[in-house]
Formats: structure tokens, C-alpha cells, sequence
């Protein structure tokens, strides 16, 4: 079974959840079961997040200040 035959069947039965939220069990989980007290995050995924959330901020400044490209970038 290929990785995308094994997400779907992940998705189909735990659900894909975007927000926290605690399962049957009483744990704090996101996405497809990640028990985030007993695991948490890798330093790798850690840093995504915080990539994923600097390219929506760069975004939402881009769209609410149209002069923000122009600004001089940092050093």
C-alpha cells in the first residue's frame, strides 16, 4: 500500500482536524491523530509552522500595504 492509500484511509477513519482538540482518549490532538502531549512536534515541523506563518503574514502585508515591497529589506 502506497503512502497516499495510507493518509486516506488515516483521514477516513480519524478525521483530519485543523484546530487542537482532544480525542476519546482525553489528549490534545490535531490534524490525523497526532497526540500532541505524548509526541508534540519535531523541531523540523516546528520550524514549517513557523515558515507557513511568516509567508501568510508576507502575504496579508503585500495585500494591506501595496507599498510593502518597496520597503528596504532587513541586513
Amino acid at each position: 500500500m502506497n503512502h497516499k492509500k495510507i493518509a486516506d484511509q488515516l483521514i477516513k477513519h480519524e478525521g483530519l482536524q485543523l484546530k487542537p482538540y482532544h480525542c476519546p482518549a482525553g489528549k490534545l490532538t490535531i490534524g490525523v491523530g497526532r497526540n500532541l502531549e505524548d509526541k508534540g512536534i519535531t523541531e523540523e515541523e516546528a520550524v514549517m509552522l513557523l515558515e507557513n506563518d511568516i509567508q501568510e503574514c508576507l502575504k496579508d502585508l503585500g495585500t494591506i500595504f501595496q507599498a510593502f515591497d518597496l520597503l528596504p529589506k532587513p541586513s
